[in-house]
């Protein structure tokens, strides 16, 4: 295995264990008093410390890594309630 392969695995790995974590802190917010429409920021700076806390990789990389938990973890919900709703 190469080494691209290799951190895009990790990568991939992280994201999909972060973003439910992110998911359920952003909740946690939401019901002590957040508006609505605070949640996405609220999601990715939760997303961007998670990402910055990651280690192993330069520090552009795991500020990419979690804009991109912050915003999978939007994603991840809004489809959660699609579903949910109809």
């Amino acid at each position: 295995m190469d080494f691209i392969t290799f951190v895009s695995h990790t990568s991939i790995a992280f994201i999909a264990i972060a973003a439910p974590i992110v998911i359920a802190l952003v909740q946690i917010v939401k019901a002590a008093g957040l508006r609505k429409r605070y949640t996405p920021i609220v999601a990715l700076i939760l997303g961007l410390a998670t990402g910055i806390s990651y280690g192993g990789y330069t520090l552009s990389y795991n500020i990419l890594l979690g804009i991109l938990v912050g915003v999978g973890s939007c994603g991840l919900w809004s489809g959660f309630k699609t579903v949910k709703n109809g």
